[in-house]
């Protein structure tokens, strides 16, 4: 991500371990197959990482990040970034 008015991407962490047991043990689960979905977003293998987003929500359905890659997959897919995208999200809002 990067942040309004800057040029250098900032890395984002999800904290989820002060969650309720159920919403922890089903982030655990996603976890692997959302790795995959989001390695696949990074190659901009759009189709692939729709694919594998929505299998992220198919084990936790109101994962909120899965839900927003899935969305950004989707634009990207019908209006792919520059040859130079670095991966990274610019924020035109604080």
């Amino acid at each position: 991500m990067t942040g309004m008015g800057k040029s250098k991407s900032t890395r984002i962490y999800e904290v989820y371990s002060g969650d309720i047991e159920e919403v922890i043990e089903k982030k655990d689960a996603l976890l692997p197959a959302f790795k995959e979905a989001l390695k696949l977003f990074q190659q901009k293998n759009w189709s692939d990482a729709i694919t594998s987003f929505t299998e992220c929500l198919h084990i936790y359905p109101h994962d909120r990040v899965s839900q927003i890659y899935l969305g950004r997959s989707i634009e990207f897919k019908l209006d792919p970034p520059k040859d130079d995208w670095d991966g990274s999200t610019h924020m035109m809002v604080k």
